[in-house]
């Protein structure tokens, strides 16, 4: 799945859609620059489904999210998923397709969850699999996004950002970096976070996402809750500095309204600028 990053398009500032945004789109779509869309939430395709991504479209650049393509199941990708989104990406034309390095699925059975990915070379194995199949049903760019994880496996072979190197190496994937679950990660099992950074294969880097969590119990969740605190806006731009990436995705839970996130919209547009990742 070889992406040549320079032939795709910069977008630039983009957010994570909700659908409460849909009225507060016109007041204030001069503060982002293109729209990401779960596509699990338009599977039904009913009537009213179908306007409001006729109304996105028309809008701004959309690009797709999807949750369960389940990348690492040993059993292969799903078919009847994969026809899914293609039905969904011929209605909508997104400019392209993230999903999360994890499984889902474990054969034909949903787990209802991300489940962090064993760090093997049979992991290796199972993702350069996926991924050629992959490539056979969906005809656009599709990157992938690391997740966060309360456990880690006994047997990883490998560490997070040596696993994330192989899989580049492997696969030629591009990657949609998440910073907030790199620091929860980092956070829950005490390592360096910009050491971690610092590490990640900055070419393939094609976008990044960022929020702001919180605590539960003892452990750091990327919830989305709150603004992005500035650790997290540190890690970013280093990412920002060394990665020559196409976008920024701010995602907010649901409660919060579009009006809440312009100011870390218009920071994040402002770190492009200063990086010259955009205009």
């Amino acid at each position: 799945m070889k992406i040549k990053l320079d032939c795709l398009p910069t977008l630039g500032v983009g957010v994570a859609y909700r659908r409460h945004y849909m009225k507060q789109l016109a007041k204030h779509i001069n503060y982002f620059n293109f729209i990401e869309i779960v596509a699990d939430n338009f599977f039904d395709f009913s009537s009213d489904q179908l306007i409001e991504l006729k109304n996105l479209r028309e809008i701004l650049p959309v690009t797709l999210q999807s949750l369960n393509i389940s990348i690492g199941s040993d059993g292969g990708v799903s078919i009847d998923y994969l026809k899914k989104l293609q039905r969904l990406i011929a209605y909508v034309k997104p400019t392209w397709l993230t999903d999360h390095l994890c499984f889902t699925r474990s054969r034909d059975i949903s787990v209802g969850y991300f489940l962090p990915l064993p760090r093997t070379k049979e992991t290796l194995d199972v993702l350069h699999y996926n991924m050629t199949q992959l490539q056979e049903h969906i005809k656009i760019p599709c990157f992938f996004r690391n997740i966060s994880y309360l456990f880690e496996y006994s047997f990883n072979e490998l560490s997070e950002f040596e696993f994330l190197k192989a899989i580049v190496r492997d696969t030629h994937v591009g990657l949609s970096i998440d910073v907030t679950n790199i620091y929860a990660n980092c956070i829950n099992y005490d390592r360096d976070p910009i050491e971690f950074i610092l590490n990640l294969p900055m070419s393939h880097i094609v976008n990044i996402h960022f929020s702001g969590g919180g605590w539960d119990a003892s452990k750091y969740i990327n919830s989305g809750t709150n603004s992005t605190p500035e650790d997290i806006w540190h890690l970013m731009e280093i990412i920002v500095k060394y990665a020559s990436i196409k976008g920024m995705i701010l995602h907010r839970s649901d409660n919060v309204p579009l009006s809440a996130l312009v100011g870390e919209l218009e920071r994040a547009r402002e770190l492009g600028r200063k990086y010259g990742r955009w205009h």
